[in-house]
Formats: C-alpha cells, structure tokens, sequence
C-alpha cells in the first residue's frame, strides 16, 4: 500500500490519507449445500484515513479502511462476485530510525463490516449470497517513510489485513462460513 501523503510533526498529532492496491488473496467458503472452495480475491484498490499520535519512537493512531474485491466463480457460485469491508482499526507502530528514510513496522486490531456478494445462475443449484457480517479485524504492516518536506512524508509499505470467520446467509437456503 502506498501512502499518499503524511502530515505530521517530530512528535505530537498528525494525519495520514492512504491509497493502496490489494494484491490476489483468498477467501474459503464452506455451505451446507454443493458449494464451496477457496476462491481467489482480486486486485483491487483500497484506501484509508488516521488520526494519530507520534510519541517519539512509537505512533498510537485510529484508522478507518476501505476495500473491495472481486471473488473469482468455484464450484455451485459460476457468477463470482464481490467482496467489500470497511474496518475501525486501533493501530500502534514502531519507526525504526528517524531520517530521511524511516522504516516503521506496525499492528493493529479492530472490527470490520464484511459484505459479501455471489450467485449461481444454474436453475439446478440457485445459490446466492448477499449479506455482511460485523467482525473482529487485525494487521500487521511494515514499509518506509520518504520525508519530502518538513510536514510531508510519502510512505511505501505492506499491510497484512485479515478478519475472523464471516457468516453470510444466502438467497437460497444456506448459511456460508467465509474466512
């Protein structure tokens, strides 16, 4: 995820505006029907916002994130469909240095809403899901900052983002665990 842009001081309140590119993951899917599988999630854009505190060595801070992927077709679910989240995350981070350059690694935890979409257009097996599930949320991410100005920095880092299992009722008579 590459940051677009960090307004902040040596120490003291800052902000951060976030826009990133997912990388493929995957989800899997477990009915109590014929379907089922791990499909792969889709590139796709994210974006977040925080609010945080720099106390030196360690930034405490509140997030809130955005993301939305497309899910490939498995098994019973030919049409695919398309997963989104949005995430309140508490997050605390340690920078590693304090240059021009500054590595930082971080982790964090909070709650997702997780919205998930798919369908099956065979008459044989009308499965659909279209449901959103309030979940436990963590991270780990790790990058760099890039100052470019006194109160402006350009970070290039990765975030590890994952919920606990999402309950998704279907169209059809189903009830889906997607993790």
């Amino acid at each position: 995820m590459a940051t677009a842009g960090t307004a902040k001081a040596a120490e003291g309140w800052y902000a951060r505006v976030d826009l990133g590119y997912s990388v493929a993951g995957a989800a899997k899917i477990v009915a109590n029907q014929a379907i089922g599988g791990e499909p792969d999630l889709e590139k796709d854009l994210s974006a977040s916002l925080g609010l945080g505190y720099d106390l030196g060595t360690f930034r405490i801070e509140a997030e809130y994130a955005r993301r939305e992927n497309a899910l490939d077709p498995i098994l019973g679910v030919d049409q695919g469909g398309r997963v989104k989240s949005g995430a309140f995350m508490a997050n605390v981070f340690a920078d590693l240095g304090d240059g021009f350059v500054t590595p930082y690694v971080g982790a964090g935890v909070g709650a997702a809403n997780v919205d998930v979409r798919a369908g099956n257009s065979s008459p044989l097996i009308p499965v659909s899901f279209d449901d959103s599930d309030s979940v436990v949320a963590y991270q780990f991410m790790a990058g760099a900052s890039i100052a470019l100005l006194p109160l402006l920095e350009v970070d290039i880092g990765y975030r590890y983002f994952a919920t606990t299992n999402v309950n998704a009722a279907g169209g059809s008579p189903i009830l889906s665990t997607i993790s």
